[in-house]
């Protein structure tokens, strides 16, 4: 019977340290996983913060570059109206511009070209002078 009231004794002073130890550690827990929360939302709130100024300097980009829309239309008129269709107004459509440069240095020479065709016969010459009879022997 003592060895079960010491056994009882000891489960229960564990149970008391096991309880007691869960009461320390749980509130500690919450604060560090608060902290870490805390933490995360600053850097969401910081890249946020950088995301959007980002996108509004693209935005102001975009905008200084494109060309301007054409205003809306009311959508019925092209479901109802017969519109004939053209390019926008931005468009430039018509010749190429050739460039006004001032002509460059001259470049190196080329290499040789090849052999024209043969031409055609020629004219007859004109009579020579009498010839020398060959000598005999």
């Amino acid at each position: 019977m003592n060895e079960a009231k010491l056994v009882i004794g000891i489960a229960s002073a564990c149970s008391i340290a096991s309880i007691l130890a869960v009461l320390v550690v749980v509130p500690q827990l919450y604060n560090q996983m608060s902290d870490v929360n805390s933490r995360v939302f600053d850097g969401v709130q910081a890249f946020r913060v950088n995301t959007d100024s980002a996108w509004t300097s693209l935005m102001e980009v975009q905008v200084s570059v494109t060309p301007p829309s054409k205003p809306r239309e009311n959508p019925f008129n092209s479901i109802f109206l017969r519109q004939k269709r053209g390019l926008p107004g931005h468009c430039n459509c018509g010749p190429p511009i050739q460039p006004q440069c001032p002509p460059g240095t001259p470049g190196p020479p080329g290499p040789p070209g090849p052999s024209g065709n043969p031409g055609g016969p020629g004219q007859p010459g004109n009579p020579g002078p009498p010839g020398v009879p060959p000598a005999r022997n």
